[in-house]
């Protein structure tokens, strides 16, 4: 089964890579994975947080209704993606990584009509996640198994699954249990 994105991006898009990831992927997709680094899995967060509450703030003021309203979609699909969830086309085409270009180019023009601080900081939030989207590959491309390299693959998936990393390490297991061995103490 192919991605709909594949199907809709036209071939000489989908060949630069920046602009691929752009119109068809988002960074944060499935960041919760331990997989991911701990820097990503926060940064990812972070971002989400930022634009539910400047969208909450420009939504609620009325100065930046519409730059507002789309952060408030845009972080709420990026929340739902950011735990694997919510999969279906509309709802993946809601946080594609060009939702915040766009963004950054309201903001910037609701930026010339008078300076308002927390409209500069979600501007500021979607022109970084624009630029980690454009830099950052997509990883669900890499992460798909291949058939032949079942038994090669099987064999990472269980290294994987008992090296997992400290944020979910944290939630999964008890915090007592090993809090005071060596290891844990190399990984903060």
């Amino acid at each position: 089964m192919s991605d709909p994105s594949e199907l809709l991006v036209p071939n000489a898009i989908a060949q630069v890579e920046p602009l691929n990831n752009l119109v068809a992927n988002n960074w944060r997709e499935n960041a919760v994975d331990s997989r991911n680094s701990t820097v990503k899995q926060l940064a990812a967060f972070a971002l989400i947080a930022g634009y539910f509450y400047l969208g909450g703030v420009g939504v609620e003021s009325g100065s930046y209704t519409t730059v507002g309203a789309v952060s408030l979609a845009y972080a709420t699909s990026s929340l739902f993606g950011y735990f694997g969830m919510a999969t279906a086309p509309i709802v993946k085409l809601m946080r594609v990584n060009m939702i915040s270009v766009v963004c950054a180019l309201m903001g910037m023009m609701s930026l010339m009509g008078g300076m308002d601080m927390a409209l500069a900081m979600l501007t500021v939030m979607h022109i970084f996640d624009a630029y980690q989207g454009a830099i950052n590959e997509n990883g669900e491309r890499e992460r798909t198994p291949d058939i032949s390299n079942f038994e090669r693959v099987r064999g990472e998936n269980e290294l994987e699954q008992r090296n997992d990393g400290p944020i979910l390490s944290f939630f999964t297991e008890s915090w007592r249990i090993n809090s005071f061995s060596k290891k844990n103490f190399e990984t903060c």
